[in-house]
């Protein structure tokens, strides 16, 4: 093995779950990325991509600006609640990548009150896996990415 293998071992067994590690070679040196929210085992799944080239996504907010609240996965805004999704889908962010999606979201009577805003990722801004129909995918943003600097309304 080599030394990055050993390291990965070493912090998967002194780190809880919720402080999962994902290493990211920079300037020659690992930094160790957490992730926003805490996550189980096995989470951002398989097939889950590091966010590598800039990209944008949008967003369900209840308010306008944005805080950090509107961040929230659906499980740390309800917590005893049962979703139909995996539990690590629940801990995610949902977002969509097709701003007419996120728009027609607004359309449903039981959403009809949140607002839209456009959220660019960059390099370091967490994993991102396409989750449902359109373009819904589920992201796990990592806890030092700035989201609200990343972000901007675009239907107040």
């Amino acid at each position: 093995m080599d030394a990055e293998a050993d390291l990965r071992l070493e912090l998967r067994r002194v780190l809880t779950p919720a402080v999962r590690p994902n290493t990211l070679e920079r300037y020659g040196a690992i930094a160790i990325m957490t992730y926003r929210e805490p996550l189980p085992e096995g989470c951002p799944p398989d097939g889950a991509e590091a966010i590598t080239a800039p990209r944008v996504v949008y967003r369900l907010v209840r308010s306008s600006p944005p805080t950090d609240y509107d961040f929230r996965s659906q499980r740390a805004e309800r917590p005893a609640a049962r979703f139909s999704a995996s539990e690590c889908q629940a801990r995610g962010a949902s977002v969509y990548a097709n701003r007419r999606d996120a728009e027609r979201q607004t359309e449903i009577p039981k959403l009809n009150r949140l607002a839209v805003c456009q959220v660019d990722l960059v390099v370091g801004a967490g994993r991102i896996k396409k989750t449902g129909g359109s373009s819904h995918y589920t992201w796990w943003p990592y806890g030092d990415y700035s989201i609200l600097a990343n972000c901007r309304m675009v239907i107040p």
